[in-house]
């Protein structure tokens, strides 16, 4: 995901990569039988289509964009969260999700150190730069307990949806008024779409 959103825009990444949440849903419902409604259906339609608005418009020649090199990095981050996501429910009913939160960054942790190691990549952060850093992987502990809080009561495929694509309207907006990326038309009417989404998972 971050190697995505160095070369893309991230009104334009962010809206790929939240596909993770139709991903887990729909893994969901093929691997643990989870119901697939009407309402569940019609939701990922309009999420998919709320997602294709905001990254393409409604002119198809912006197509290609879909399959550009951040795009398709951001897919795989997309399948790759989703498949996780989904395991994750596996964890979820059997220990709590303090630990399961420890237990999913200590795996990432211990994963990126050797991909850092063997790539001799690793880089220091600067002052200014932890101000970003800690912040922001403090809210994203806090998200991941609470996701995985969420999904001992409910539905992997009612659950993840719901974050993932709360979170990617959430994130448009952010960077619209933090890193001064314009809100287009489209994405205004993409994220309406995504909102419907959301409340029908809701209903």
């Amino acid at each position: 995901m971050f190697k995505a959103y160095e070369t893309g825009k991230a009104s334009a990444i962010v809206p790929i990569v939240s596909t993770d949440g139709i991903v887990a849903g729909l893994l969901a419902i093929l691997l643990f039988g989870e119901a697939l409604t009407l309402f569940k259906l019609s939701s990922f339609m309009l999420a998919l289509f709320g997602i294709a608005i905001i990254s393409f418009g409604f002119n198809l020649k912006g197509l290609p964009v879909l399959v550009s090199k951040p795009a398709v990095l951001a897919w795989f981050s997309a399948f790759s969260f989703g498949l996780g996501f989904v395991l994750s429910k596996l964890l979820s009913n059997a220990i709590s999700p303090v630990s399961a939160t420890v237990y999913y960054f200590a795996t990432s942790a211990i994963l990126l150190f050797f991909y850092l190691a063997a790539t001799r990549k690793f880089e220091f952060i600067s002052a200014s730069q932890a101000k970003v850093v800690f912040p922001s992987g403090f809210l994203s502990t806090i998200a991941f307990f609470s996701y995985f809080k969420a999904i001992e009561t409910l539905p992997a495929s009612i659950a993840t949806p719901i974050g993932a694509l709360g979170s990617a309207a959430f994130l448009l907006l952010l960077a619209s008024v933090f890193l001064k990326e314009k809100l287009f038309d489209r994405e205004k009417v993409g994220i309406a779409f995504i909102a419907a989404s959301i409340l029908l998972l809701s209903l």
